[in-house]
């Protein structure tokens, strides 16, 4: 129950029950029996997604389809806990199934080519089903941060194509920086007013953060790398979300 709070501490000790009656009727949260129904959901699920398949393949003319299984990546863990281990087991139980084969988009278009297009509209779940509360004049600054960094990111690739040492260390932590800077989150809360100030520094501070690791590499092209290595270590002990992240993502995709 992810409303229901213990007053004191902050605790999570009930599960939903039914959605009316008040907390003092909640049942307590049991993991194992949670994870079951996670499991027992997640069969059903892939059963489902083996018949329509099925059906769709044989009425029309043999021809295979696909589902394009789209979801809220925030649900799982936070309104839904047991969501990750539902998503594990769905992969698993699709991986060993002799009726689906598991696919990317790009990976199906480049075996069926598609015989129309349609123009989709733009949408969000934000206010009026519009971009709006991410994108408005309050955020323009936000957004130029943004862009300045990812432009600033693509130039340090070029620059190091193959590093090592102190530079590669201060190349991943940009990288991490850059994708902490990236959340969509600082924008949504800072036009919402929920957590403005918090949003804001947050938002500086991993700008901040980007730029110092960017000067530190522009300055270790002399030969000197233990000021950025120096910057990545400590930025490092801060955040080290994505402990594998490759700097060389980043590379530019598309011209200028």
């Amino acid at each position: 129950e992810f409303h229901k709070k213990e007053a004191v501490h902050g605790f999570q000790y009930w599960r939903v029950t039914e959605g009316k009656p008040d907390l003092a009727y909640k049942q307590p949260y049991d993991p194992y029996r949670a994870g079951q129904r996670a499991r027992d959901h997640a069969r059903h699920f892939v059963g489902l997604v083996e018949v329509q398949l099925r059906q769709y393949y044989e009425t029309h003319g043999n021809t295979p389809g696909i589902i394009a299984s789209a979801y809220d990546t925030e649900l799982f863990g936070h309104w839904w806990f047991e969501g990750v281990a539902w998503m594990k087991e769905v992969l698993t139980l699709l991986a060993s199934s002799d009726k689906v084969e598991s696919c990317t988009a790009s990976e199906w278009l480049e075996t069926n080519q598609p015989e129309k297009a349609i123009d989709l509209p733009e949408s969000s779940w934000g206010h009026q089903g519009t971009h709006v509360t991410w994108i408005n004049p309050e955020t323009s600054w936000m957004w130029e941060a943004v862009h300045d960094a990812e432009r600033r990111m693509e130039a340090l690739v070029m620059r190091y194509p193959d590093a090592n040492g102190g530079s590669a260390q201060a190349l991943n932590q940009a990288a991490r920086e850059l994708v902490l800077l990236e959340s969509s989150d600082w924008e949504f809360l800072y036009t919402t007013g929920q957590a403005r100030q918090y949003a804001t520094e947050r938002f500086v501070e991993h700008v901040k953060r980007f730029n110092d690791l960017a000067d530190a590499l522009d300055s270790a092209q002399e030969g000197n790398e233990s000021q950025a290595a120096t910057l990545a270590h400590a930025y490092g002990e801060r955040d080290n979300l994505f402990p594998d992240i490759d700097y060389r993502l980043f590379a530019r995709r598309q011209p200028d």
